[in-house]
């Protein structure tokens, strides 16, 4: 029940994570300042911060997975604005349309707690939550392992951790 949901995350966190570094790269050759690619990250953030509650209360009533499908489907469309985008301001309209439709994870998490059972509730978050950050520690402990001369450490071992300070 809960693979669709986490899904709609990890697209919502791909796309966030692979845009970010691709702005400066498209700021630089559309020859935008640097406040300029810094409102590119900043235009995404403050749309969210206005339509989030907009999108809450559209989810309140057309249903939770109606509105995850249309923010599902304004990442999609930012996404590809952003790719054919031929000069700044279609980056801007890009940000727009993703930032404005960007309640994934506030919607899925109201989905969750719809959806689920009291007890299970607390499960069900962290998996979506948790298994979200999981593939890159376990790609930041295999890509230590594989830098020459660094051994890899094992998360459990406490012989390399400073030791507490005496009680004063």
């Amino acid at each position: 029940m809960l693979l669709p949901i986490f899904l709609v995350v990890l697209v919502d966190v791909f796309a966030l994570t692979l845009v970010i570094p691709l702005l400066a790269i498209y700021a630089e050759h559309f020859g935008a300042s640097a406040l300029e690619a810094t409102l590119l990250v900043s235009t995404f953030a403050v749309c969210q911060l206005v339509s989030g509650p907009l999108l809450g209360r559209a989810s309140d009533r057309v249903g939770r997975k109606p509105m995850l499908l249309v923010s599902q489907l304004g990442t999609f469309v930012g996404l590809l604005v952003m790719a054919s985008a031929r000069s700044l301001w279609m980056l801007y309209l890009a940000r727009v349309i993703d930032g404005a439709t960007a309640g994934n994870l506030s919607l899925a998490q109201a989905y969750i707690a719809d959806n689920t059972a009291p007890e299970d509730r607390a499960r069900s978050f962290a998996r979506v939550r948790g298994d979200r950050s999981t593939p890159p520690m376990r790609a930041s402990h295999r890509t230590r392992a594989a830098l020459p001369g660094r051994a890899p450490r094992d998360p459990g071992d406490s012989s390399r951790r400073h030791p507490r300070a005496p009680p004063a």
